[in-house]
């Protein structure tokens, strides 16, 4: 074969495998306390004083009898601590020891500043894959709905405070899916537990390393547009959320706040601070928000761009007018305050009406700062939500089963490896470099995608490189048709790849279809099977018939011995019975389960695979148990979920108890309290909701 077809396909899979390599690498985070001091650029003595001092700060925290502001939870809060001198005589500016100040923002605050520092070296630190709950844990919280605002101090939707609970948890569950989704965490778990509250489970995320995580999460974003006081601006002595009766423009009499606009220049640090009067009662809200965006004109300040309803915009530029029109009556410019959670963000003068589709909310907005406001605003919240427990938790899969799944994948592909070889020789050995290749291709796409790989999508991935081979040896039965029938080997490989290639792709669309709709109307790890399954469709097309094709006609182009043993496959068709069982037919992901929490011995040894067992052997085979222990320290707790017996209609812990009273019985030496009765030994005892959305089941 004189064609040189095969240099651009082999070119383009080397550039792609460049990429995905860049896109993956590394793979596993590196610990923040090691990954740190390899970032400093600048006074690398000091602050081996200061790592060192965060060191001993985090060991402390171990101690009961160390004062409080000795000590911090993780390594990342250590540094944030010293930063803003708890427990120090000064202050520390950890920006000049990792950036250059052309390279950073010019914040004036300190503690801001080194709140960007953090996140940006815990960002750097954290490995290019991400794992799932079910492979490496992450942190839980639960956050009850609070319908009047009384316990959370917050303002309430009075008109929906009656609805009924499940309708309120609901509520709150859709809105956190959304803002998870935005804020770039995938295959989190969030249900329903008990009567007004939810559980969320976010997978890698360390609430020590990541405290803002929560509060971002839960806020209300309750955005309102106000008419400010044109004539008359709070004096010095007034305090901040003072109010007072004053006369409109019309003559009527209205009541007042006083509240101060800051505003920070991002390139000089210069902080300028405005106080004005602003009418309480506000004259729009953030219902006429269609959609919002974080924004940059030069890259260091950030604006929130707002998109408003077709209503939104009627009533922003009826707003904006009327405030125009009182221009000429008092011979000055009037003011909209953009008010959100009470906090004025801006005041601008509006000379004219705005009658355009849109507007901004302009303030000292960070880049995430901005971005966790647009996420907010497209999803408001109805009611306030509370923190009750944030714990961290372990994988959920145990980890001998972790470790029996790699070991069966490790076999699996062997046996591939083996059988390709056997039977194919030459193409085999492209074949399986193929499969390697798309894997490696695959792990980039997530990893660019921000992908969470959980067990579903392990799944998926060993699906896609079955696929792969699957086309592999389509193509090369093809080859040795074409060459059975006296054909020399370049048209046999050109003639097999054209017969092949149109059954590939129409087989591989249809698996394209089912993917999207898992996709799209999936949620949690069934949307992790389905976006893996998705990424590894393309990846099977690009490697089996740009890649496999290139060096199969680079061998031929040089000469190299390229001989297809002849084989004879048996395939062995097993049929399998699907007994339809109605709803008994699904675990506790999509029915919804009963959970308990017990304390445990803290020097005895846990196996939570020892527990599963127990319970499969009890006949709840669906039982996730998690290692649990709270942020901050405190008691190593054992939490287990299980599934509904078939004869449960909803939770009456008939099953926890079993699992519990059993383990009293085989392993008493893991309990704290083994020698109490069961119910007291079960510190809590909670109905769960299903992880799998109603509308995915229905």
């Amino acid at each position: 074969m004189k064609s040189r077809t095969w240099f651009w396909k082999v070119a383009v899979s080397l550039v792609a495998l460049a990429v995905a390599y860049y896109e993956f690498h590394p793979i596993a985070p590196t610990p923040l306390a090691d990954f740190v001091p390899t970032q400093v650029i600048n006074q690398s003595d000091e602050f081996a004083k200061i790592h060192q001092e965060a060191l001993t700060r985090v060991e402390n925290a171990k101690t009961a009898n160390t004062a409080a502001d000795q000590k911090s939870v993780s390594y990342y809060q250590a540094l944030r601590d010293i930063g803003e001198g708890k427990g120090r005589a000064t202050t520390v500016d950890l920006r000049p020891f990792f950036f250059t100040e052309k390279e950073f923002v010019r914040e004036p605050d300190l503690s801001k500043r080194n709140v960007i520092v953090l996140k940006e070296l815990l960002r750097r630190s954290q490995g290019k894959l991400k794992l799932g709950l079910d492979l490496q844990g992450g942190v839980s919280f639960t956050l009850k709905v609070d319908p009047s605002g009384a316990e959370s101090g917050a303002t309430a939707n009075k008109e929906k405070a009656n609805l009924p609970a499940s309708e309120m948890v609901n509520q709150a569950i859709h809105v956190m899916e959304q803002r998870v989704n935005q804020f770039g965490v995938a295959e989190p778990v969030i249900r329903p537990v008990g009567e007004l509250a939810l559980e969320i489970q976010l997978p890698g995320e360390d609430a020590a390393n990541n405290p803002d995580v929560i509060d971002a999460l839960k806020k209300p974003a309750k955005l309102e547009f106000r008419q400010v006081y044109r004539n008359q601006r709070p004096t010095a002595e007034e305090r901040e959320r003072s109010t007072k009766a004053l006369q409109d423009d019309n003559g009527a009499i209205a009541t007042y706040e006083v509240l101060t606009e800051r505003n920070v220049d991002r390139r000089t640090g210069e902080v300028t601070m405005a106080r004005y009067y602003v009418k309480k009662r506000a004259e729009a809200t953030g219902a006429i928000i269609k959609a919002s965006s974080a924004r940059s004109d030069d890259g260091i300040s950030f604006y929130v761009d707002m998109k408003f309803t077709d209503d939104g915009a009627k009533k922003f530029g009826d707003l904006t007018a009327k405030i125009a029109e009182g221009n000429s009556r008092s011979n000055s410019l009037g003011q909209l305050a953009v008010v959100l959670d009470g906090v004025l963000q801006s005041a601008p003068t509006v000379k004219e009406a705005i009658r355009s589709s849109g507007a901004t909310i302009t303030g000292s907005f960070s880049r995430e700062e901005a971005i966790n406001l647009s996420n907010v605003l497209n999803n408001p919240l109805e009611f306030p939500l509370i923190t009750q427990d944030v714990t961290a938790v372990g994988p959920s899969l145990a980890k001998d089963a972790q470790d029996k799944s790699v070991v069966a994948s490790i076999v699996a592909v062997a046996l591939i490896i083996v059988f390709m070889l056997a039977f194919y020789v030459w193409g085999g050995l492209i074949s399986v470099f193929g499969m390697v290749l798309n894997l490696l291709l695959l792990l980039g796409s997530m990893a660019y995608l921000n992908a969470t790989i959980t067990l579903p999508g392990v799944a998926a991935l060993v699906l896609t490189l079955g696929m792969a081979l699957d086309a592999n040896i389509l193509i090369l039965e093809r080859v040795r048709e074409e060459t059975r029938l006296g054909k020399d080997r370049a048209v046999s490989l050109r003639e097999g790849y054209n017969r092949a290639t149109l059954t590939i792709i129409d087989a591989n669309l249809t698996h394209l279809l089912v993917a999207l709709i898992l996709v799209f109307m999936g949620t949690g790890p069934v949307r992790g099977f389905g976006v893996t399954l998705v990424i590894g469709i393309f990846t099977t097309l690009f490697t089996t018939l740009i890649t496999c094709r290139g060096l199969q006609e680079f061998t031929l182009s040089r000469g190299i011995l390229s001989r297809i043993f002849g084989f004879w496959v048996v395939i062995a068709l097993g049929v399998t019975e699907l007994f339809y069982k109605g709803k008994d037919a699904f675990g506790k992901d999509f029915r919804g389960g009963e959970s308990t929490m017990v304390a445990i011995n803290p020097t005895a040894k846990i196996d939570t695979n020892d527990i599963v067992k127990i319970a499969a052997q009890l006949g709840t085979p669906d039982t996730t148990v998690t290692l649990q222990a709270p942020i901050g320290g405190g008691e190593k707790r054992l939490r287990i979920e299980t599934e509904l017996s078939k004869s449960q209609g909803k939770a009456d812990f008939t099953n926890v108890t079993k699992i519990v009273e059993k383990i009293k019985e085989k392993h008493p030496e893991i309990l704290r309290d083994k020698d109490l009765a069961i119910d007291k030994i079960m510190l809590t005892r909670e109905a769960i909701g299903g992880s799998v959305s109603a509308d995915l089941r229905t």
